[in-house]
């Protein structure tokens, strides 16, 4: 060892006049070092090193040895462009502001209805549980009722509008939700095949929407899709300057007749979806009263001849003030039958809805309007106009 060999060189110094008579005393000495060199070396050998990582008590070994994960890589649970495809959780809940509803012990100081009350209370306590379909139905009810003040039918209509965010326009199919069910592709399926037999009432456009499809054709099979059971309808309020959007069968006749009730009482068995704002005819022009989609009357990228002044404006043209949508409008009752070249469709002035601009017809902003085109359909869908 290092130390051993430098001991005797140390201790015997040539020429000293002592170094014979404290020799026994160096070599003691050079033995006890010896012996302290041989105890560091074998120190050394079975102390643990510093460069050697070692367990810390509070790692538990399998952690460290779980490589890396790489959060962007994993694939969602239910992936869409739109909204995840999953059933409904009350983790959406908090995205919808709670209605503002009487509590059980001041219902008498709300000023509702009893009835109403308690249905708006039902709705708010669904939607916190996350039971958006019951809540929705309970909502409107509330908004139907013949009872409920108008002051508080515009709240229902944004609390309801914001629940069809999911129930509506998203890929999710809530369990026994009577307006949209599930179908699973099946070999020699094309799309047009798929909405004859399942969903007439909708352009396929808005099969594509909801299901969040970039291309409606390709369709591959076992492919779940939503697709709607009941059609659309719209009623215009002209005063307001807003197209409600409901789902349910047709209206008997008579739901029309003028009659002292508000209107949504009258609309049984229907769902309020959304509403949009609405342009309308110069003058107080737009006639009011009951009207159906005309056949083969809906059109994209139309041309149009102004019957003022016989300007045409061809497809695709950026100009053209009807915009890139048409549903033409037929008369369903005896006062509305003789009405003729009425429409709704889009504008290319944003600034004039909510304004009496146009020539008689409903117009609304693009997006608006795209889907108004989608959902509507011919010979089925209503639209009535009221003051």
């Amino acid at each position: 060892m290092a130390l051993a060999s430098q001991t005797p060189r140390t201790a015997h110094v040539r020429g000293s006049s002592n170094s014979i008579t404290t020799r026994p005393v160096m070599l003691i000495f050079g033995a006890l070092v010896a012996l302290v060199g041989l105890g560091a070396v074998v120190a050394l050998l079975v102390w643990p090193r510093a460069d050697v990582a070692q367990p810390t008590a509070n790692v538990m070994p399998g952690v460290i040895a779980q490589p890396a994960v790489n959060v962007a890589a994993v694939p969602a649970a239910s992936p869409t462009p739109v909204v995840p495809a999953v059933p409904v959780a009350p983790s959406v809940v908090p995205t919808l502001a709670a209605p503002v509803v009487p509590t059980a012990g001041n219902l008498a100081a709300s000023g509702l209805p009893p009835e109403v009350a308690e249905l708006m209370q039902a709705g708010s306590a669904l939607m916190a549980r996350g039971d958006l379909l019951g809540a929705r139905e309970r909502l409107n009810a509330a908004l139907l009722s013949a009872r409920t003040p108008e002051t508080e039918r515009e709240p229902l209509r944004r609390q309801i509008s914001a629940l069809n965010d999911t129930l509506v326009f998203s890929p999710t199919v809530a369990p026994s939700d009577p307006l949209f069910g599930s179908y699973a592709v099946q070999p020699g399926d094309s799309i047009t095949k798929v909405m004859r037999s399942q969903s007439p009432f909708v352009d396929r456009l808005f099969l594509g929407r909801i299901n969040a499809m970039p291309d409606v054709n390709k369709l591959r099979v076992g492919q779940k899709l939503k697709v709607p059971r009941q059609p659309f309808h719209v009623i215009v309020h002209k005063a307001a300057f807003r197209a409600d959007v409901y789902m349910g069968p047709p209206l008997p006749a008579d739901a029309t007749i003028g009659t002292s009730s508000p209107i949504e009482s009258r609309l049984t068995g229907w769902t309020y979806i959304r509403s949009f704002p609405v342009g309308l005819g110069e003058s107080d022009g737009t006639p009011e009263g009951l009207f159906v989609v005309r056949p083969s009357s809906k059109l994209m990228n139309p041309e149009w001849i102004n019957p003022r002044d016989r300007t045409r404006y061809l497809a695709n043209d950026p100009t053209n003030p009807i915009g890139e949508h048409w549903v033409g409008l037929e008369g369903a009752e005896e006062r509305t039958r003789t009405f003729t070249g009425y429409g709704i469709h889009g504008t290319v002035d944003p600034a004039s809805v909510g304004k009496q601009q146009s020539m008689g017809c409903v117009r609304l902003l693009a997006p608006d309007v795209a889907i108004v085109y989608e959902i509507l359909a011919e010979r089925v869908s209503m639209v009535w106009i009221v003051k």
